[in-house]
């Protein structure tokens, strides 16, 4: 069998994957066809790991760019320029925001955008050249990051301070006041018990008391009826013998002061006395 088929084989595949390898480095640079952009930049102290050349761009989710660079600002060392390939149609404005996300557990991250209703963005001037430019935002896992020597920190005294609390003499203490919280809990029982003998006590007493409340309600109510018998009768005849009391009282009284005036009534008598011209009649 003549091997010229094959040769013409291979070098057919061999240009359809130069082919794809063309159009996929084309794709990756964003010289696709009938799409324009515009380059952004992103200054940021804070660490960019996980950002790569390539990385993608997403506003809201969706794809609308590369990171086409990453360098060291030359005016301030401290600060990392990262150069971001836009499409023109994306709206970046002077509110518009980035943050860096990441992607799993790759290890590598891609730029979020968000925002971008008002003004047109600020520009940055870099190698004598303009740029729009968009501020980075923590992201939760920088502000985290951020945090955590603080949160390690607090840690660190939650530990010292649970070592503290659960050192052999306060253990100690705490079996003690534990012994003495199960005596107590007796002592209330046995306080719970002598209270509900009392309330018993007190029931059977209540019991007697509402007998004798009863006995003497019927004793008012006789008195009241003698009372009301007295004022019928009784107390009629009182007030007519006291009325002849006080007649002979004042007969008495009169008698004395005639005594008084004339001791020969006790001999002779009473007399009466004449008046003037009585005899001559």
């Amino acid at each position: 069998m003549s091997p010229k088929p094959r040769y013409a084989v291979v070098g057919l595949f061999l240009l359809v994957m130069a082919g794809l390898f063309v159009f996929f480095v084309a794709w990756m640079y964003g010289y696709r066809k009938g799409v324009e952009f515009r380059t952004c930049v992103i200054l940021t102290e804070e660490s960019v790991g996980g950002v790569r050349i390539g990385s993608p761009v997403r506003y809201k989710g969706i794809d609308v760019g590369k990171v086409s660079g990453l360098e060291i600002y030359k005016e301030d060392p401290n600060v990392v320029v990262i150069y971001l390939k836009v499409r023109r149609d994306v709206p970046i404005h002077r509110d518009t925001r980035a943050r860096i996300v990441p992607m799993g557990i790759t290890g590598l991250a891609y730029i979020g955008l968000t925002g971008g209703r008002e003004g047109e963005p600020y520009l940055v001037k870099i190698g004598g050249r303009e740029y729009p430019l968009i501020r980075l935002e923590l992201s939760e896992f920088q502000r985290v990051y951020r945090s955590l020597p603080e949160v390690l920190a607090r840690v660190d005294e939650l530990v010292g301070r649970m070592n503290r609390l659960f050192s052999d003499r306060n253990i100690h203490l705490v079996n003690r006041a534990l012994v003495k919280l199960v005596v107590l809990e007796e002592r209330l029982k046995g306080l719970s018990a002598k209270l509900e003998r009392l309330a018993d006590r007190y029931r059977s007493t209540g019991e007697k008391v509402d007998r004798v409340l009863g006995k003497v309600e019927v004793s008012a109510d006789s008195f009241k009826s003698l009372l009301t018998g007295m004022e019928n009768g009784t107390l009629r005849e009182i007030d007519h013998l006291l009325a002849e009391l006080k007649r002979t009282v004042r007969d008495a009284d009169i008698l004395l002061r005639r005594i008084s005036d004339n001791p020969s009534i006790l001999l002779y008598g009473y007399q009466a006395t004449e008046g003037p011209g009585e005899r001559e009649r």
